[in-house]
């Protein structure tokens, strides 16, 4: 028995270092995998061309390419792997992925799984309803059917808001933004509860965006980060350092733009760059 107990911790030993070190993991395979969203847009997707594509994938490049400086990897390549809201940190803790650049929440509670970069956007928790259905904030939800993001914190975040307020709904999750803007098209469901950034983006893709609403209540705060293996202080301290370094930069500024629009129209994501962007 204890030399059963004594061979299961040898193997232990042996198994965990090679996951929980990302650098040595890059080093030896000179290549860093990257997990994003097929269905994200403006953050995380594939485009046209099946590309990887978005804001977060764009921040996740110029990581990359900090970390191919940092470790005097100039040959450093770059794999994506596609990761949903309901696989990401198991793909992460796994060691299939090794950066998650999509559109992930830093909550306290996700800490127990995954450790989490500097932030790289916030947004807010809103609702999304068709203009006709007088949708005017939660109250006008009793009875009706909502639909919410599977594997998302706005799950959780809409459930305790209905409870409240008193208000009894329906609550259906959907595999991603899109399912969500043809449910609430097709009036499958009266009203989505998501990211506001990513309800406005599929809003636009709408048959007929003017028919439909995004409220401007920001129910929630909601950080993004890019999350990584748990206990990697050493690739989570390279990371940080890109990222504090990108924000001393104008390139971030060209990011944001291409994806939102000048940065000087957003003061709340310019004093993010501005306090984030760290001495080194």
């Amino acid at each position: 028995m204890r030399r059963t107990l004594l061979l299961a911790a040898l193997l232990v030993g042996l198994v965990q270092p090679a996951v929980a070190d990302t650098l040595d993991k890059i080093r030896q395979s000179g290549t860093i995998v990257l997990g994003i969203r097929q269905d994200a847009k403006p953050f995380s997707f594939i485009d046209g061309q099946g590309q990887a594509a978005g804001y977060s994938v764009q921040v996740c490049q110029a990581v990359v390419q900090s970390l191919s400086k940092q470790l005097a990897m100039p040959e450093l390549k770059t794999d994506y792997k596609l990761v949903t809201a309901e696989d990401r940190f198991a793909l992460l803790q796994s060691g299939e992925v090794d950066l998650d650049c999509g559109v992930t929440t830093y909550t306290l509670g996700r800490l127990a799984d995954v450790d989490f970069s500097l932030l790289i956007f916030a947004t807010g928790v809103d609702l999304m309803v068709r203009r006709e259905a007088n949708i005017g904030g939660l109250a006008d939800l009793a009875g009706k059917t909502i639909g919410v993001l599977a594997g998302a914190t706005a799950e959780a975040d809409l459930k305790e808001l209905l409870q409240a307020g008193g208000v009894t709904a329906n609550i259906v999750t959907l595999p991603s933004y899109t399912d969500m803007l043809a449910s609430l098209e097709t009036d499958e469901v009266q009203a989505v509860f998501g990211d506001r950034a990513l309800l406005l983006e599929a809003r636009n893709r709408a048959l007929n965006p003017g028919h439909l609403a995004v409220l401007a209540a920001k129910y929630s705060y909601e950080p993004y980060a890019l999350a990584l293996r748990r206990g990697d202080n050493d690739f989570r301290q390279a990371v940080d350092t890109a990222l504090a370094r990108l924000y001393r930069t104008a390139q971030i500024a060209k990011i944001h733009e291409l994806w939102f629009g000048p940065l000087e129209a957003d003061s709340e994501t310019a004093m993010l760059y501005r306090l984030l962007g760290l001495p080194d």
